[in-house]
């Protein structure tokens, strides 16, 4: 099985830890890293490699969460989203989500797992943004009370374990 790993704004990419938790749950890991704030027309790039590289789930955190939330809408695959910036001020201003992605339903194998104690992407502001944006959608998704911004190696795999459970 392979999952496709998109990474936070300001993040160097997945760590060795996290791609041997990954690689343990016998995943092909397929991770590339992006400078966010250099790139331009950043979803429609990534779909490219996306469909190249065929995941069969996609798995974001924060912004990389933001932009697997979009791309599992436009390719129909399934994705498990850790604090996924949407609605994010800051983001939204300096990479804004081209009209073909914004609009299309909520793709329903997708879970977000957010962080009651993320100050980075309050759960609250995700919470606005996807009632207010899909009114009339509800997508899956755990809140866990002591998570705050950062995903250890350990809850990555955990929740990995699940979401591959649930959905597959």
């Amino acid at each position: 099985m392979r999952a496709f790993y998109l990474h936070g704004y300001t993040s160097t990419g997945l760590t060795s830890d996290k791609r041997t938790a990954l690689e343990r749950l016998e995943l092909e890991v397929i991770a590339p890293v992006y400078t966010y704030p250099k790139m331009q027309n950043i979803l429609p790039t990534i779909q490219k490699e996306v469909e190249a590289q065929k995941p069969d789930f996609l798995i974001g955190s924060s912004m990389g969460g933001r932009l697997a939330f979009y791309l599992a809408n436009m390719l129909q695959l399934p994705a498990l989203l850790f604090n996924p910036a949407l609605g994010h001020s800051l983001i939204d201003e300096n990479h804004p989500v081209p009209a073909v992605y914004q609009y299309l339903p909520i793709f329903s194998n997708q879970l977000l797992i957010l962080g009651e104690q993320d100050d980075t992407v309050p759960p609250s502001g995700t919470l606005l943004f996807l009632k207010t944006t899909y009114p009339n959608q509800s997508p899956h998704y755990t809140l866990l009370p002591n998570l705050a911004h950062h995903i250890s190696s350990e809850l990555l795999k955990q929740h990995t374990k699940a979401f591959i459970k649930q959905y597959f």
